[in-house]
């Protein structure tokens, strides 16, 4: 059981809908979330998401799973490689 729930964290997806619904999976956790922007880490890297009225529908660790809704302008991915801390990254 252990074993499928770390394989599911190393596949990432990401499916918009219409730029009002994000549904991810990979995540590893939620650094913190605004109504304009959210910070998480996903198997693939650290992530921003930036829009308007962003909500956190759904976040299960366990699965790896994170559901937002709002009008979503962006998901940028920071370097998985950096030298820089993950918080630092995400302050700039």
């Amino acid at each position: 059981m252990v074993e499928q729930v770390e394989q599911k964290h190393k596949q990432h997806t990401v499916h918009f809908e219409n730029r009002a619904q994000l549904q991810m999976s990979g995540i590893e956790d939620v650094i913190r979330a605004t109504e304009k922007e959210i910070f998480a880490k996903s198997c693939k890297g650290a992530l921003k998401i930036t829009g308007e009225q962003l909500h956190v529908e759904k976040l299960d660790i366990a699965t790896g799973e994170l559901a937002v809704t709002g009008q979503i302008g962006g998901v940028v991915y920071t370097s998985a490689k950096s030298k820089k801390s993950l918080f630092k990254r995400l302050f700039q």
